[in-house]
């Protein structure tokens, strides 16, 4: 009878400290051109609340509802990653690209996590299954912001204090200017790209090899992919698969300052994590 008791309170401890997303809201932050900035809360009753800041279809407050079981489901499948232990704030792979953030209510503690795409990999790949997850709403107007007990104010999105240059030096290479750069689609687009076209190589999975290459490159005045290099390394071909994928890249926008196309430096992490 003991041994009962023991096991069905060890059961009740263990249900207890279960980590339950009940809510979850993730914000684009600034880049330096077009990137899409915004925020989108989830709630497990099936509303979704967007918060669109710049470079989006939609500005200001908007709310839609999807079925409560599908919500519950999709923060459900947020239970195996231990969110609550992850790190509140990651090192940023390159202020060129837009940051996320995330806020998490686990229950009944608030997970707060900043410059998330350079953490796990599963932490980008979130950001792509909300995005999914919302793409088919039904939108209406919202007339107020909706936040939950418990939740702290709407995440901050995160600017950057560099200077835009101002010398007119028709062959400098640029790191930031007026307008930046854009890959077809945004900045959301060519992250897609990059996961659909991502071959992991056979010698990194033999050797057991995982982690990021990060590349550099100029998108020159008509837009074109120029100067590729691997700035930081991981061999095991992985670094050729990452050269092939941005020199397969279509054109881009080019960036420009004083409304003149210029040659612009990127910076892109490409990740390299077995599934």
């Amino acid at each position: 009878m003991k041994i009962f008791l023991f096991l069905v309170s060890l059961f009740c401890v263990t249900l207890c400290h279960a980590q339950k997303v009940s809510y979850l809201k993730m914000g684009r932050t600034p880049c330096f051109g077009r990137c899409p900035t915004y925020e989108v809360e989830l709630f497990k009753n099936g509303t979704i609340v967007y918060h669109g800041k710049k470079n989006v279809d939609r500005i200001g407050n908007w709310e839609a509802k999807i079925d409560s079981k599908k919500m519950i489901a999709f923060l459900k499948s947020l239970d195996k990653y231990k969110l609550a232990n992850l790190k509140n704030n990651y090192k940023p792979l390159s202020t060129d690209l837009p940051h996320i953030v995330y806020d998490f209510q686990i229950s009944k503690n608030t997970k707060h996590i900043t410059n998330a795409e350079a953490g796990p990999t599963y932490l980008q790949d979130l950001g792509l299954k909300i995005d999914a997850l919302i793409a088919n709403a039904n939108w209406t107007k919202a007339k107020e912001e909706i936040l939950p007990e418990g939740i702290a104010d709407p995440i901050a999105m995160e600017g950057d204090t560099r200077q835009i240059p101002t010398d007119d030096n028709a062959d400098q290479v640029y790191n930031l200017v007026e307008e930046m750069p854009e890959y077809p689609g945004g900045a959301a687009a060519m992250m897609d790209y990059i996961k659909r076209n991502t071959n992991f190589p056979e010698e990194a999975k033999a050797a057991g090899i995982q982690g990021k290459v990060v590349a550099n490159f100029v998108i020159d005045e008509e837009g074109k992919i120029i100067e590729v290099n691997i700035v930081r390394s991981l061999g095991y071909g992985c670094d050729e698969e990452a050269l092939r994928l941005i020199n397969s890249m279509p054109k881009w926008t080019p960036g420009k300052q004083k409304d003149k196309p210029v040659k612009v430096r990127m910076v892109v992490p490409i990740n390299f994590y077995k599934k």
